[in-house]
């Protein structure tokens, strides 16, 4: 099981619902509301925006992110804000749902027909090539979905391809052709660090003595009670396992798999476990991370494995369990029982917290800018990789700017940024944008030939009109339905 196995999900976007075969985790800490979680997070006319569409949709923006804007490694949480992962994800759903009213404007269906199809087409529902209704249902139980609910999802993504493919077929003329080529020469090489001011605050240097004298005051103890008493379902530790498993799948049928499983067992020890998971295994990636799933919590694998894992013991291996994703062997390497975290405990650190957001953080952030425009200036990669360190910064090198669809890849710059880089017309400049909540500073370099990404074929136009004109429905569509967003949502 890959990280994707450890996540569950029930998002139904065409380009995330693969996932739901190895999706087995819930996605946490993504949202708060006031008076706990409500099904659905917003509403747009007569749609809603599952919890379950918004977790999974943070976590596609999360890898999205971290592939391209990190270079591979995981976003810290400060990144995910300046990044603004969670407000893209929401603003993403509701573009979609905002573009399914439009397809009911226009009079895009799916027939009963339609949907039964592409279901039964989909490759994580079959077995051995045929579409298998207890493989559908057992999925979609795992993942707290009615087929009902599925089947409604599944034809509104009809509806949206059918406006897609509408749109799709507009002409492109010469004259379009000409001003995207000239538009995408103009294309520039960016290096984007962001500061959020909050997160600043957190570099601020408290001292113990600071923080004690702060705890003597009476408000400001019943200041810490109170964050304490919000915190405190995070703060304590949940009962955990750290475990690896060697999977096989059922493809070539269960008595294969069992028999092929049950073999392994017998070769199978605590000192060669993950050996023989990079081996035999065949979950993806199994080979590189030798079977290991880290540490995980109660209710975040599926039933039969997670009854398995917790009522074993260190260093025991399983028998074979079975579960919808084939036969595991199961290799418990160690456990943390659950603790109740007491403020005594924590009450130094959320003081500090206090005191920090207390601060005022002009000098600091004159020195960081100052930092950063110096690292940028002199163009040292190793200088600037310190700094963003030391402060944890968010940093984009190397990225594609342009007047066109530059926004699509470049979410920490708005609209308005983007145009300055151009208006301005500097290459090799270095531009401080600052706002209410965060200061961006850009330093644009002039591209060569071959880095300019070139967008000459029919078809890579069209999808840029396609795009452009899906924009524009979206905004003239919001004018006519009502989007509301349930609760408290946090972006943070």
């Amino acid at each position: 099981m890959s990280n994707s196995f450890q996540k569950k999900t029930s998002s139904f976007l065409v380009n995330v619902i693969i996932g739901l075969i190895v999706i087995a985790f819930v996605v946490s800490g993504l949202y708060s509301f006031n008076g706990g979680a409500p099904d659905s997070i917003a509403t747009v006319g007569d749609y809603s925006v599952k919890l379950s569409e918004y977790e999974n949709e943070v976590q596609r923006q999360t890898q999205f992110m971290s592939n391209f804007m990190n270079g591979g490694k995981p976003l810290t949480s400060s990144q995910m804000k300046q990044f603004g992962v969670r407000k893209n994800a929401l603003n993403n759903l509701i573009n979609s749902k905002v573009m399914i009213t439009f397809a009911d404007e226009v009079g895009a269906t799916a027939s009963k027909t339609e949907i039964k199809k592409q279901i039964k087409d989909m490759p994580y529902f079959k077995t051995n090539e045929q579409f298998d209704v207890n493989k559908y249902k057992q999925l979609l139980a795992y993942n707290r979905i009615t087929p009902e609910d599925f089947e409604n999802d599944t034809a509104n993504q009809i509806k949206l391809q059918k406006v897609q493919n509408l749109m799709a077929q507009i002409p492109v003329s010469d004259t379009y052709k000409k001003e995207v080529a000239t538009i995408k020469s103009t294309a520039v090489k960016a290096t984007i660090v962001n500061i959020n001011k909050e997160d600043l605050k957190k570099q601020i240097k408290i001292s113990n003595n600071e923080i004690n004298e702060f705890l003597k005051d009476e408000t400001n103890m019943k200041r810490v009670e109170n964050l304490f008493k919000e915190r405190k379902g995070a703060l304590d530790q949940k009962e955990q396992v750290l475990a690896s498993h060697i999977l096989i799948d059922t493809k070539d049928g269960e008595d294969k798999a069992l028999k092929k499983i049950q073999d392994i067992a017998k070769k199978t020890n605590a000192k060669n476990f993950k050996s023989m998971a990079a081996k035999f295994s065949t979950e993806p990636g199994a080979k590189d991370r030798k079977g290991s799933l880290g540490w995980f919590g109660r209710g975040r694998m599926v039933p039969e494995f997670e009854k398995a894992a917790f009522s074993m013991k260190k260093g025991e291996i399983s028998s074979p369990i079975k579960t919808n994703f084939g036969y595991h062997l199961i290799l418990v390497e160690g456990k943390k029982a659950a603790v109740e975290a007491k403020l005594d405990n924590h009450k130094m650190a959320l003081a500090k917290e206090l005191i920090q957001k207390s601060k005022d953080i002009k000098e600091l952030l004159a020195t960081v800018k100052s930092s950063v425009e110096s690292a940028l200036e002199s163009g040292n990669k190793k200088t600037l990789d310190k700094v963003v360190s030391q402060y944890d910064l968010a940093l984009s090198a190397n990225v594609e700017v342009n007047q066109l669809d530059s926004n699509r890849t470049v979410s920490q710059l708005s609209d308005d940024e983007i145009m300055a880089l151009f208006s301005q017309g500097a290459i090799n400049k270095i531009y401080t944008f600052d706002s209410a909540s965060k200061v961006t500073l850009v330093k644009s370099e002039k591209m060569n030939e071959k880095e300019i990404t070139k967008n000459k074929d029919e078809g890579s136009l069209e999808r840029i009109l396609t795009r452009v004109l899906q924009q524009n429905i979206v905004k003239e569509q919001k004018e006519k339905v009502s989007v509301k967003i349930n609760g408290n949502i946090s972006f943070q």
